[in-house]
């Protein structure tokens, strides 16, 4: 517990305005691009 201050939290991402890429396609595309290893 010495050093849970250095942990850093955060949210993750809220659409607005289509600024964000809904997770299903981040996934789909994260799939895509590991696999072409």
């Amino acid at each position: 517990m010495k050093q849970f201050n250095r942990i850093h939290f955060w949210k993750t991402p809220v659409a607005e305005g289509g600024k964000y890429v809904p997770y299903s396609r981040w996934t789909q595309d994260y799939i895509a691009i590991m696999g072409g290893r």
